[in-house]
Parts: C-alpha cells; sequence; structure tokens
C-alpha cells in the first residue's frame, strides 16, 4: 500500500519545526540569497511575519516568506526582511522541479487575502514568484540603485567634483 501525500497550503508566524527543510530549500537554490536564509528572516522582519509554506504530508515542498504591515490604514503585504537593509535577489523557496506547484500555491493564497498594497521589492530577476503573478493584477517598479561612474584615477575624480566638495577633502598625510 502506497502512501498518500496530502499536499496542503499553512500559513504560520515562524518556521517552527520547518526551519532546517527551509534552509536546504534555500542552499539548493540556483541562487542562494543569504537574504532567504532562516536566521536573517528571523531577525529582520518588520510587522508580523507570514511563512505560507506548502507540504506534502509532513515534508516541506516550498514557500513564501512575507510580512503585514500597516502604513496610514493601508494594510501592507512586503517580502520578509524588506525595509532598509535592502535585501536582494529574493523569491520563493521550492524543491528543485516543484517550483510551479509552490508559486500556484502561493497565488492561490496571495488571492485570497485581501492586501491594499503588495510591495514585492527586492526580487530576484528571474523570480518565480514573478512569473506566476501574471494572473494577479500587480505591477512591478523595478529601480536601479544609485551609483557613480568612478573613473581610473583619484586626480581625475577630484578635479570632477564641485569647489564645495573639493573643501571637505583633507590632503593625504605622505606615506
Amino acid at each position: 500500500m502506497t502512501a498518500v501525500l496530502v499536499r496542503e497550503v499553512v500559513e504560520q508566524a515562524s518556521l517552527g519545526q520547518h526551519q532546517p527543510a527551509w534552509d536546504e530549500l534555500v542552499d539548493q537554490a540556483a541562487l542562494p540569497s543569504p537574504f532567504l536564509r532562516s536566521w536573517w528572516l528571523e531577525h529582520t522582519c518588520r510587522g508580523r511575519p507570514v511563512f505560507v509554506l506548502l507540504l506534502d504530508g509532513s515534508t516541506l515542498v516550498g514557500g513564501l516568506a512575507v510580512q503585514e504591515r500597516s502604513t496610514c490604514g493601508v494594510r501592507r503585504l512586503e517580502l520578509m526582511g524588506n525595509g532598509p537593509l535592502a535585501p536582494d535577489h529574493l523569491d520563493l523557496v521550492a524543491q528543485r522541479g516543484r517550483e510551479s506547484d509552490v508559486a500556484d500555491a502561493v497565488v492561490t493564497w496571495l488571492r485570497a487575502r485581501k492586501h491594499g498594497i503588495i510591495d514585492f521589492d527586492g526580487l530576484a530577476q528571474d523570480a518565480h514568484v514573478a512569473k506566476c503573478l501574471d494572473h494577479v493584477e500587480l505591477r512591478l517598479v523595478d529601480e536601479a540603485a544609485p551609483y557613480l561612474d568612478l573613473p581610473r584615477d583619484w586626480d581625475t575624480l577630484f578635479v570632477s567634483r564641485s569647489s564645495k566638495v573639493k573643501k571637505t577633502v583633507r590632503p593625504r598625510p605622505p606615506d
């Protein structure tokens, strides 16, 4: 007789007994982002933590870590740990070959909730969760991080700065 696995989506405030399996799924990911590891998620959550987990029996197939907050009375759902530390390369975690199952479970969960704003800032470029959200009314906004093209040498950079900036730079002591 073959055991029948029951596919179930659960919502939990912590990973609990699934913490080792979650970290194993992160390790197996194409890009094992440190911002998906359980220790990061546990210490950076702002608001109410929600782990949306897909289980086959007691086996973790995958899931998504989000945080719920309210801003000016509007319910907001964000990827867990999102905020001033600016984590990136975020996505759902899943057993290899089961990414679509997990994505479908997450979309079903999202549709059943009423959130004023769903902010998935920090998604990986090829995030599985973004691919499955085609069915959900969603606008993804990508903003590039600020940067400065730097010349090859200090003198060229210094000359290109304003006089106000130049006044704030102290000469380097001789070696």
